[in-house]
């Protein structure tokens, strides 16, 4: 029941100012499952960070710059990204950290300033810990709003 009391405050206060009042429940069940709101950060398998850079042709550039000299701040990134894909140990990147994800931004914004990384892919790595909800989930509802639930809903 706390999912449909949820929802039921959520349509009568519309705290985010969506217009819930004039909507059809066609409507309103579409605005409360749209997969459009910044969930709660996870952490990121190792192997979805490899592919992005194996599928976008970049882990050779990254490797690359690992091993190059003099060392800088984007060489240094390069290593530590490179040493995170290459570990036998590791399996993810604990992103759900706020150190370790302040780190993997610096490690991404050094690749980016170096140019081994365009601005969109730094954020689309960014994105991989930073998964997209319905406003439904967000407020404990459920992924998906229909219409009998709108109806259930209102007989509260």
């Amino acid at each position: 029941m706390a999912g449909y009391d949820a929802l039921k405050t959520e349509i009568a206060t519309d705290p985010l100012g969506h217009g819930y009042a004039g909507m059809t429940d066609e409507a309103l069940a579409a605005s409360l499952s749209a997969v459009d709101r910044d969930g709660p950060k996870i952490d990121v398998p190792i192997s979805a960070v490899e592919e992005f850079l194996l599928v976008n042709g970049l882990l050779a550039g990254i490797e690359a710059l690992a091993v190059a000299r003099p060392v800088t701040l984007a060489s240094a990134a390069a290593r530590s990204l490179t040493g995170l894909i290459h570990s036998t140990r590791l399996t993810g990147i604990t992103m759900t950290d706020p150190a370790t994800a302040t780190q993997v931004e610096a490690m991404l914004a050094a690749l980016t300033g170096a140019s081994v990384l365009t601005q969109s892919q730094g954020d689309a790595l960014l994105a991989l810990a930073s998964p997209k909800i319905s406003r439904a989930q967000e407020i404990g509802f459920g992924p998906i709003v229909m219409a009998p639930d709108l109806d259930h809903t209102r007989r509260l």
